[in-house]
């Protein structure tokens, strides 16, 4: 068709990240989808055939701290390897990581030893940056299990951890409960959780499922200039996106709540696999 991408096809070596970090060099084609760079991963990995599902390639901005920020899953159709040299900047890399949000789901990825090993350092280094909440206690008895390489039992108490599972977003503000509250969004267990620290606080959480949610948006605004001063660190017309969902709050109140973060994109993308998920589990398919 007209609107695919015309590139010349050739091999090329690929590099993709696990979520530690450590990089899994790929020989792909330029004209690979998704589906087939994914393929390749897992084959270099010895990830079989049947776990591949599991996970997805992801496009994430590397930032200073070495931390990813999530920019989006990659679709199927996609060209990872064109989209990633496109944004011609060293930030941008693919990182793989597991796809799905109900952790029940560890436990096919865990009777393989690739498996196991992959989910394992995705988690490690989700508690390392603080993504996964832990209490001092949880964190001694994880480190006794990191010491004895028990990676199942750090696996089984990591599950039970706050936020085990979850995809963290840089923080970014929101107007709930007020106008410009900076917030802290993360995505898993069927909801989207804010964490928000008013001024003279201590941090607070907001949970609001998606069942509860009864629509949502993302729309995108550039700003007039304000006058001819441009703020610090605002281009003059950069462009905000904002994830909007109307919320059954109480039994007849639904209330509109706004987030503002450059991730808004993302955002939606694991409102609608959660939602997906959750079908899926009615339905009883797999």
């Amino acid at each position: 068709g007209s609107e695919t991408q015309q590139v010349p096809t050739e091999e090329v070596s690929l590099e993709v990240l696990l979520s530690n970090g450590q990089k899994v060099l790929v020989n792909v084609l330029t004209s690979d989808q998704t589906e087939d760079v994914l393929e390749a991963v897992a084959a270099k990995l010895d990830l079989p055939d049947d776990l591949i599902g599991y996970f997805s390639l992801f496009l994430v901005r590397e930032k200073e701290d070495g931390a990813f920020s999530f920019v989006r899953k990659l679709q199927e159709f996609e060209l990872p390897y064109v989209s990633v040299t496109s944004l011609r900047s060293q930030e941008y890399k693919i990182v793989l990581r597991k796809s799905y949000w109900d952790s029940a789901y560890d436990d096919d990825v865990m009777e393989n030893r690739v498996g196991l090993n992959l989910l394992y350092a995705q988690t490690v280094s989700d508690i390392e940056r603080g993504w996964i909440l832990v209490t001092k206690e949880q964190h001694r008895q994880l480190k006794s299990l990191q010491e004895k390489v028990s990676k199942k039992e750090f696996l089984r108490l990591a599950q039970t951890l706050r936020h085990y599972g979850y995809l963290r977003f840089d923080a970014c503000v929101a107007d709930f409960p007020e106008k410009d509250c900076p917030v802290v969004v993360s995505a898993g267990n069927s909801e989207l959780s804010l964490q928000l620290r008013l001024p003279g606080q201590q941090l607070r959480e907001g949970s609001f499922r998606v069942t509860r949610m009864r629509c949502w948006r993302v729309t995108s605004s550039v700003p007039l200039p304000s006058g001819s001063t441009s703020s610090p660190g605002r281009g003059r017309g950069e462009v905000r996106l904002e994830l909007a969902f109307e919320y059954l709050m109480s039994k007849d109140r639904l209330q509109w709540v706004t987030i503002t973060s450059p991730q808004a994109i993302m955002m939606s993308i694991c409102l609608q696999s959660m939602v997906d998920e959750l079908m899926v589990k009615k339905s009883g398919g797999s």
